[in-house]
């Protein structure tokens, strides 16, 4: 009864008295994306509302506390421990140093090393690094995967974090099994058989210019033991939590007419339907355009109406993917050209301007141009309509030229004068024969 007598003084006494904190960690050079530990202990003191400078730095998997006392010769020592499984998030120097009401502990360095690139030849798993460039131009698709590579039997596999992207729109196209679960193949790299898992797919826009950051996401794995291993657990290898450095560059000036922002390369096949029809049918273009140049964004093609033809523009298929790390995509477009003549027409090249990312230009895309003869004869009331198409047009044309007739002024008091002289003599003929008239009537009596 004496001895917890004298602890509980010790305690109450040890409040008022000096308390220490001390900061510790398992590994003060771990490498980016290697957990470690650190334990911060309340010696003598309270541990309530106390923080750590630099944690930012690195992220928290766990975290556990413990506490404990020892009384030596009437000397009682508490003791309470916070212990932090850390994940470093970048590498450099980082001091950390916890806080506390009264206390402030020793300052500890991490000096955190890049990791060594994982590849087969040195990791068993590890998580396939993503081919960007360093710069991207506005508009341009940008293709992102987090692909998982192992050559053991996974366990486990879970989401720490996901991938970010604040400063982009994302399409996500991750595939999944019949089973619903990762898309997964088996793959040689480097003449050894590997297994291919895809946990994340997307097409990235970047929604302004200027230097952005991805934050990739970050997996737990743990390899499989077998039926064992339930007793004979592996710890769990953290992969991920990158973050990438991406210029978005601004597209040049001196845009071509008609630009509908694609940026990228791209391709075309083309193929007619017919090289004669009759008056009444339809010539169709079958156009199908592919390449890494955002073809989401093209919307018409033949901006305007031709003289000779009207037009229809139909989308019948689009599709994006990206295949070897690289964007890709393909649009099918059919275009139906109705003649409004008869004879030999022609159908003028099709242009589609498109900045080059790779000359660092503007181009232009061009179909050419296509002769086609039309037979047969135009009905009577389709001529009706173009007459009456032509006698509008002409009607236009004329007041046009009408309002670009310039007008003299005159002095309106001379017209005013001449037209009063001309009046008068007409009066004055109008009387001399009014009296001749009367009399040759008077002699006829």
């Amino acid at each position: 009864m004496k001895r917890y007598i004298l602890i509980l003084a010790y305690l109450f006494a040890s409040k008022l008295g000096y308390g220490e904190m001390i900061i510790d960690s398992s590994m003060t050079s771990p490498k980016v994306n290697e957990p470690f530990t650190i334990t911060v202990d309340f010696i003598n003191s309270e541990k309530e509302d106390y923080k750590i400078d630099g944690l930012d730095k690195f992220q928290i998997l766990s975290k556990g506390s413990q506490s404990s006392y020892n009384a030596i010769n009437g000397k009682v020592t508490t003791k309470k421990s916070d212990t932090y499984l850390l994940m470093p998030l970048e590498s450099g120097n980082f001091t950390l140093i916890a806080i506390g009401k009264n206390e402030k502990s020793n300052s500890l360095v991490i000096d955190v090393k890049k990791s060594s690139e994982q590849n087969i030849n040195n990791a068993n798993i590890f998580l396939q690094e993503n081919k960007l460039k360093k710069e991207y131009y506005f508009g341009e698709k940008i293709p992102f995967e987090e692909t998982l590579i192992s050559t053991v039997s996974i366990g486990g596999l879970q989401w720490i974090k996901s991938p970010n992207f604040d400063e982009f729109s994302v399409k996500d196209i991750t595939g999944t099994n019949n089973q619903g679960n990762y898309e997964q193949e088996l793959i040689r790299i480097d003449g050894k058989k590997v297994l291919k898992i895809n946990l994340f797919k997307g097409i990235l826009d970047a929604n302004s210019s200027g230097e952005k950051i991805i934050s990739t996401g970050q997996i737990a794995v743990t390899e499989d033991n077998g039926m064992n291993s339930f007793f004979n657990q592996n710890p769990p290898k953290y992969l991920g939590g990158d973050k990438i450095k991406i210029n978005i560059l601004p597209l040049p000036e001196g845009a071509p007419k008609n630009f509908q922002n694609i940026v990228g390369n791209i391709n075309d096949e083309t193929t007619w339907s017919n090289d004669t029809i009759e008056y009444g049918s339809a010539i169709t273009l079958t156009l199908k355009l592919y390449g890494n140049g955002n073809l989401s964004s093209l919307q018409r093609i033949i901006p305007n109406e031709n003289k000779n033809f009207t037009t229809y523009e139909t989308i019948k298929d689009y599709t994006a993917n990206i295949i070897d790390g690289n964007f890709n995509n393909t649009k099918t477009i059919e275009i139906a050209f109705i003649p409004k003549k008869i004879g030999k027409l022609e159908i003028p090249d099709i242009i589609i301007p498109y900045f080059n990312t790779v000359d660092k230009k503007y181009e232009n895309l061009v179909i050419p141009s296509k002769v086609i003869e039309v037979t047969g004869e135009i009905p009577k009331e389709d001529k009706i309509a173009v007459l009456n198409n032509n006698q509008l047009k002409d009607e236009k044309k004329i007041n046009i030229e009408i309002d670009q007739i310039s007008i003299k002024k005159e002095n309106t008091r001379n017209i005013y004068k001449l037209s009063t002289f001309i009046l008068g003599i007409l009066n004055i003929l109008q009387l001399i024969l009014l009296i001749i008239f009367i009399k040759k009537n008077k002699n006829k009596r």
